[in-house]
């Protein structure tokens, strides 16, 4: 299903269309657990999304297990055989539903579906790339010589339904950004929180077209005594954050570049990756977003982007080994499972050392070893 349009599987109906129910062993805890690890061990790519329902008549005549079946953005699904030797030895099917049957795709099937994936991929680069530029035409307008690290994150597949997102909600998501940013930077020091330089803003989120927007600089209203940032949250559970990596620096540092604080880019990339993972537990119920990062500076600057190390909250030096960039490159990272501590610290640690390797930097977040 998940390889076509997704659906409902219902346990405990025979043909046809006969109510027989289920044991109680049947739709035990345990059994429903072990039916998860199936899907999770034997169906690669990992399909995320799947829910468990267990319905009950009340009297205690009928018992029957729904299952929800999304259509996948990862599409085609490979189906592997449960033998006990190297996984990537076993053999694997890729089923597809057509009616009541199941059936098994041959090569041009299976052709097909991943060029359709490849279209959808495309379509979601460009909603990224859309996300991350309009975030950074808004930190731009802020003006100076100002090196932003601006980064957007959107779910890998789309809504059902009318997704909503109000007031109370934002600052659920918000206080928990700031819960789990504390926890995924915690190796960092000194310990730079992002998301406390919004400070009243980030109790008072404003509208915005299909977003809420959170910002410490856009109005007149905004205090000019904090860092300037730039949250959006999208009702469709993507979001942008933009952060002014210069900061302050002028007041250090002389001279003709962009200079930028590059002990703020960890922090920045494990805060957004809390606002991320707090969305999508909020509005998309878990799913797998895609993050792109990137180092925008104004269009008419033709000085140089230098990278500074801070050795305390009034001092900074630059390292004679970094390199001086004209611009940095965009970088990917994914959250495939956004509940996952270790998944967060990946996808934080990817965005960091990504921007900060381009300088010849490393990042300063652990790096955590893939499951």
């Amino acid at each position: 299903m998940a390889n076509t349009n997704g659906g409902l599987l219902i346990y405990g109906v025979a043909e046809p269309l006969k109510l027989v129910g289920l044991s109680p062993d049947d739709i035990s805890d345990a059994n429903i657990r072990s039916l998860e690890q199936l899907i999770s061990s034997r169906v690669k790519p990992y399909l995320d999304g799947v829910e468990m329902c267990v319905l009950d008549s009340g009297d205690g005549g009928c018992t029957l297990l729904v299952v929800d079946v999304p259509a996948s953005e990862f599409a085609p699904h490979l189906i592997y055989g449960a033998g006990q030797r190297d996984k990537n030895h076993r053999a694997a099917v890729v089923p597809e539903r057509y009616g009541r049957d199941t059936i098994w795709m041959d090569e041009h099937q299976l052709a097909q579906s991943y060029r359709e994936r490849f279209a959808r991929q495309t379509s979601h680069a460009e909603i990224l790339n859309e996300l991350i530029d309009f975030a950074a035409e808004q930190c731009l307008e802020a003006g100076g010589n100002r090196g932003w690290l601006v980064m957007a994150a959107a779910p890998v597949r789309v809504l059902r339904g009318h997704p909503t997102l109000e007031r109370h909600r934002v600052l659920n998501v918000a206080q928990e950004a700031l819960r789990r940013g504390m926890e995924l930077r915690r190796a960092l020091s000194p310990p730079t929180e992002i998301l406390r330089s919004l400070d009243s803003a980030g109790q008072n989120p404003r509208t915005g077209y299909h977003r809420w927007v959170l910002s410490n600089f856009l109005s007149r209203s905004d205090s000019n005594t904090q860092r300037p940032i730039y949250l959006e949250l999208h009702l469709d559970g993507s979001c942008a954050l933009g952060i002014d990596l210069t900061w302050r620096l002028n007041e250090l540092v002389d001279g003709e570049a962009i200079y930028l604080r590059g002990g703020v880019v960890d922090a920045a990339a494990a805060d957004f990756v809390a606002v991320a993972q707090a969305l999508s537990n909020e509005v998309l119920n878990r799913a797998p977003m895609s993050i792109n990062a990137k180092i925008f500076q104004p269009t008419e600057s033709q000085r140089p982007l230098v990278l500074l190390d801070e050795t305390s909250d009034t001092k900074v030096i630059e390292r004679e080994w970094t390199r001086h960039l004209s611009r940095t490159q965009t970088v990917f990272a994914e959250l495939r499972t956004p509940e996952d501590i270790h998944e967060q610290r990946l996808a934080a640690h990817g965005i960091a050392s990504g921007i900060l390797n381009q300088f010849g930097a490393d990042s300063m977040l652990p790096r955590p070893a893939r499951a």
